[in-house]
């Protein structure tokens, strides 16, 4: 007969584990002591408040690898893990962390038994002034279509695509890459205006060998990928504009005095809370925890700088040149860029498309990955 555990352990079996592990089971049947002292692990320093379910896996995992040889246990707690809200790309980072201190030997080991979602290739690419961090994942087999370039938002990354790309069919190239003050490409020359942004785009294409792509950005990615259009023509095969913007916003400029006054933790509340639902803010999950991590290490200078840029945006009078297919997608709860001015993006590009995604914020790609990555797909 199984022990009674303690309804407080119950919860955080269920939450980390989806209910009652076996190996209790196993221990209350030849060592009912050891089984109680594992229960009250759990209805004690498991469920101490103070540290969150997703930083106490993620320690556990990090002692796990340290010690070696614990392969089950790496399996278990790597289920616990993404039970608590933590992405498989927050595990493989953990896992180059650890590399320094535990050495490779123990990396892999632990690599091989925690089960990780494969990450597509990384590489940096010289754009001159700058170099950029480019995600690259080839194509499955023989590419027929053009390769899908994904253009980030504004203080965000290439990251910001990752669970999109994972859903994505195999068989397309797809390309994420930093702009300019972003990720890894911090520290380079402040984009003036976005037709720098549109001129590095060019180039990458160029470093990648790439004629033509299908682009898509998000918020000051789309902004972008419509400059891009307009400046190299030859080079879009399809456009998709993501909960972007053509004509300049009054606030733009203030939130880049306040960046340089104030500093990027004073960014961290109001921008999360442009960006996210109050759901989800509330979750906290991977999505929140990236983009909040972003805003705090973005430089006040790259900040600026790029709200600035965005403040340039002067697509609007030459929409109806853009003669590629075309769609523009909404978030049906953006309160930045509300669906309804979204709609006149399309309204003035000759046989545009327009979608609204339900429910979506602002960081479409971050909360509604799913659906973004069907219509991206189509």
């Amino acid at each position: 007969m199984p022990a009674e555990i303690p309804a407080r352990a119950a919860r955080e079996m269920a939450a980390l584990l989806g209910g009652r592990p076996e190996a209790l089971d196993a221990l209350d049947a030849v060592a009912p002591r050891t089984a109680d002292a594992l229960a009250a692990g759990f209805a004690d320093v498991l469920s101490e408040s103070g540290l969150g379910r997703a930083e106490r896996e993620i320690a556990t995992l990090a002692a796990l690898i340290a010690l070696g040889d614990t392969g089950p246990q790496l399996a278990v707690h790597t289920a616990a893990a993404r039970n608590a809200g933590v992405d498989d790309s927050e595990i493989a980072l953990l896992v180059h962390h650890l590399v320094p201190y535990v050495g490779f030997p123990r990396v892999l080991q632990a690599v091989g038994a925690m089960g990780l979602i494969r990450v597509p290739p990384e590489h940096d690419v010289g754009l001159g002034a700058h170099t950029t961090r480019v995600t690259d994942r080839p194509a499955a087999g023989e590419e027929e279509r053009d390769p899908l370039v994904l253009l980030h938002a504004f203080a965000l990354d290439r990251r910001m695509w990752s669970r999109v790309l994972d859903l994505l069919p195999a068989d397309r190239r797809v390309i994420a890459c930093d702009l300019r003050g972003h990720g890894r490409a911090a520290d380079a020359p402040p984009p003036a205006t976005l037709h720098d942004h549109a001129d590095d785009l060019a180039a990458l294409l160029d470093r990648l060998e790439v004629p033509a792509a299908h682009v898509a950005g998000l918020s000051l990615g789309g902004a972008i990928a419509q400059t891009f259009a307009l400046d190299h023509p030859g080079r879009v095969a399809r456009l998709d504009l993501l909960a972007t913007v053509a004509d300049p916003k009054e606030g733009f400029e203030e939130r880049a005095r306040s960046g340089e006054a104030d500093g990027m933790a004073a960014q961290i509340a109001p921008t999360l809370a442009r960006w996210f639902t109050p759901e989800t803010l509330a979750e906290n999950p991977w999505a929140v925890r990236y983009a909040r991590d972003r805003i705090a290490r973005t430089a006040p200078a790259d900040w600026a700088a790029n709200l600035r840029a965005l403040a340039t945006v002067d697509t609007r009078a030459r929409l109806s040149e853009i003669a590629v297919p075309t769609r523009v997608v909404a978030g049906g709860e953006d309160r930045l860029t509300p669906a309804d001015d979204v709609r006149t993006i399309a309204d003035d590009i000759p046989g545009a498309e327009y979608t609204v995604i339900p429910g979506a914020p602002h960081m479409i790609a971050l909360q509604k990955p799913d659906e973004l990555a069907a219509l991206l797909a189509r």
